[in-house]
């Protein structure tokens, strides 16, 4: 069992788990809801804390991380958006300056991340579902509500899962 304890600087950030991702070196990250990001490596009771960059930035909620192909560690938060983490700084890098949404209002609340290939799937509770380029950090397609969908459909995502080259996405209504 881990768990956050003031007594130790090697304890999680907090104790209620939002998120876990296993990296390419085996190390689980664990996104929490107000305790921001851990890392746990292969050797026991190693850990490592990731804080906002700026002490502006209120990032306390995450909800998703995920690797690209490249190694980067993308982290979606329900408080500030979709951020990168830069591990050599120990920081999260908020990711707005260097993604061409093409005009697109920027991620807001992410509730789930899926890698497909070198597209980032990024999901939000309020503006519908982007693809990014993670190679050229450009927006491919956001897909959102139409007036025709209005009544029949939600872009109000929970989760997002891929099998066989079919993307599912949940919602809560």
């Amino acid at each position: 069992s881990l768990r956050q304890s003031s007594k130790s600087a090697n304890s999680l950030s907090g104790n209620a788990v939002h998120s876990l991702f296993v990296d390419m070196e085996r190390g689980v990250w664990v996104g929490t809801y107000f305790g921001g990001i851990s890392r746990v490596s292969i050797s026991p009771r190693n850990f490592t804390t990731y804080l906002p960059e700026s002490e502006s930035l209120d990032v306390d909620v995450v909800r998703e991380i995920c690797e690209d192909s490249q190694g980067h560690m993308w982290v979606g938060t329900e408080d500030g958006g979709l951020y990168e983490l830069n591990r050599i700084e120990n920081r999260l890098r908020l990711k707005e300056a260097d993604v061409n949404w093409n005009g697109e209002p920027v991620p807001f609340n992410v509730q789930s991340l899926m890698m497909v290939g070198d597209d980032l799937w990024v999901l939000t509770i309020s503006n519908g579902i982007y693809v990014v380029d993670t190679k050229s950090r450009q927006l491919k397609r956001r897909y959102t509500k139409t007036k025709e969908q209005e009544k029949d459909f939600s872009f109000t995502g929970i989760s997002m899962c891929q099998q066989q080259g079919t993307i599912f996405v949940s919602s809560s209504t």
